[in-house]
């Protein structure tokens, strides 16, 4: 179904993406990025998507996890953004070698 007649809703509860909630995801991702790097080469090798020294943003990218794993794809630079408080300490730590 394809319908041009919806109310755009932009919802933002700052006080549930916290540091704490942050970490503890992040250690949940952490159990299988050997999965989810088999899923981006498939769904990249899929659409003939090559990153090898290009730019890759993420927007709205939490604590990085899948930009981490993007990042082993050789692209020249990655750009981190995300507006929860919370997640840039994490994500910091989790990108910055």
């Amino acid at each position: 179904m394809i319908t041009t007649n919806f109310k755009l809703e932009v919802r933002n509860n700052k006080n549930s993406y916290d540091e704490k909630y942050a970490k503890a995801y992040l250690d949940r991702r952490n159990g299988q990025t050997k999965e989810d790097r088999t899923f981006f080469k498939g769904l990249l090798d899929k659409y003939g998507i090559y990153l090898k020294g290009e730019a890759v943003a993420d927007f709205a990218s939490g604590v990085g996890a899948d930009l981490k794993i993007l990042s082993e794809f050789g692209p020249k630079q990655i750009f981190w953004h995300d507006k929860m408080e919370g997640v840039h300490k994490i994500a910091k730590e989790n990108l910055v070698p």
